[in-house]
């Protein structure tokens, strides 16, 4: 894995370095890491007690016990002959698990993973493979209570059912938190696995947590090394200043964003090209804007440039982009390059970038601060 943060920012390198001197004399990674609101001004943080919107900083050490569970879990469903995975993701966690997907492919031997948008999973209109929903796992995410949601869930239990009669259950697994109707249902209907996220974990910081990880491990994603990478981005994560590769990008991102600028756009390789639709919720659910669109017409900077931030892989150039950056760096562009040593280290981008992101989110109160 490749932590560093490659930056060639132009004229966004003094603000950088401006803002990096105030959240290291504030001595902002480590107040983040004991779970501080009051580093917020506005937004999620400012709003929620530290225990309802910092569990995700746990979740590459917490999860690792969780790992031969999922393993074993992973494969009987191997042996059993399943065919399909159908997540149907109530809430946010679907963006992470259509990245694993798109980026890593189907496992020979291991059921194909499908995610099902949330107005399927509400209709009960999720598709199955030829193979019929008897050889289908039904993986139902949702971290909040919707009733409406529990007759679509429904539906698809008793097309199962006429087919598997009292053994349906097994075709199905819960992952949500303690105490909803969900939890409450699946163990009615006696689901082959119920999971509980820990606390703290909302919107798309749910990648590295069971919303996550559960559909990947059943895809025959190695989610053990996985975690391990995210565990050393996150341990880089505690360092102050340039050694800290989400505070670096996160007060990048933070200073690209401020109203007066142009924002941000992603250069993704194109093995990870999925990876921009994750970042762009996450953003505009913190930063109130997303990634901007990339195309001709930005190529030439009018006064301030765009920052581009680059996620290539370092074991597979790719041409395209790597002839785009050097254009917008010839146009005085800022761009930040960011390199996977393969696509494990996408957990640890997970990681990188939710740490960035909720930087970035504080920065406009930390700026103005006296």
């Amino acid at each position: 894995m490749t932590n560093e943060v490659l930056p060639n920012l132009v004229n966004l390198q003094s603000a950088v370095n401006a803002a990096l001197a105030k959240l290291d004399e504030g001595d902002f990674a480590a107040r983040l890491w004991k779970k501080d609101a009051s580093l917020w001004t506005a937004g999620p943080a400012a709003l929620s007690p530290k225990n309802e919107v910092f569990g995700w900083l746990d979740l590459p050490t917490v999860m690792k016990s969780a790992v031969p569970d999922l393993q074993d879990l992973a494969q009987s469903l191997k042996e059993e002959g399943y065919q399909q995975i159908l997540l149907l993701a109530l809430d946010e966690s679907s963006l992470a698990a259509l990245v694993l997907e798109q980026s890593l492919g189907r496992v020979s031997g291991y059921p194909e993973l499908t995610i099902v948008d949330r107005e399927g999973a509400v209709l009960g209109d999720a598709p199955t493979n030829p193979a019929g929903p008897a050889k289908t796992v039904f993986v139902v995410s949702a971290l909040s209570d919707e009733p409406e949601v529990l007759p679509g869930i429904m539906e698809l239990f008793e097309r199962v059912r006429a087919e598997r009669g009292e053994q349906a259950g097994e075709n199905f697994i819960a992952i949500t938190k303690p105490g909803t109707a969900l939890e409450k249902l699946a163990r009615e209907l006696k689901f082959r696995a119920v999971f509980l996220n820990p606390p703290g974990i909302t919107g798309l910081y749910l990648a590295l947590s069971y919303s996550g990880l559960v559909p990947a491990a059943l895809a025959g994603y190695n989610v053990g090394e996985m975690l391990s990478r995210a565990a050393v981005m996150a341990e880089e994560c505690r360092k102050p200043g340039l050694d800290n590769p989400g505070l670096h990008l996160g007060c990048i991102i933070g200073v690209a964003s401020l109203a007066e600028r142009p924002g941000l756009s992603l250069v993704p390789a194109s093995a990870v090209g999925s990876f921009g639709l994750w970042v762009d919720q996450l953003l505009a659910e913190n930063i109130g804007r997303g990634l901007e669109p990339l195309d001709e017409a930005f190529i030439v900077p009018q006064g301030v440039g765009r920052l581009v931030v680059s996620l290539q892989l370092s074991v597979q150039k790719d041409l395209p982009a790597e002839e785009l950056l050097k254009r917008l760096e010839e146009t005085a562009h800022p761009v930040v390059r960011l390199r996977l040593k393969d696509l494990s280290d996408l957990a640890a981008e997970f990681f990188r970038w939710e740490f960035a992101v909720t930087v970035a989110a504080a920065l406009p109160g930390i700026i103005s601060a006296p």
